[in-house]
């Protein structure tokens, strides 16, 4: 598996726990850090997709 698809598959768990996170009505906190990683996810995806 490539570095690129598993970095979508990634971003995608992420995101499906950031929006579970979201409709709990979790802290703030939770969805502060579940943010702070999809970013990160999503900033390092775009950088090796701009490498090629």
């Amino acid at each position: 598996m490539s570095r690129i698809s598993l970095l979508e598959e990634m971003i995608e768990y992420e995101r499906n726990i950031l929006d579970g996170a979201i409709g709990e009505g979790a802290e703030f906190e939770v969805y502060y850090e579940q943010s702070r990683k999809l970013d990160s996810l999503i900033d390092e995806y775009y950088k090796l997709l701009l490498e090629k």
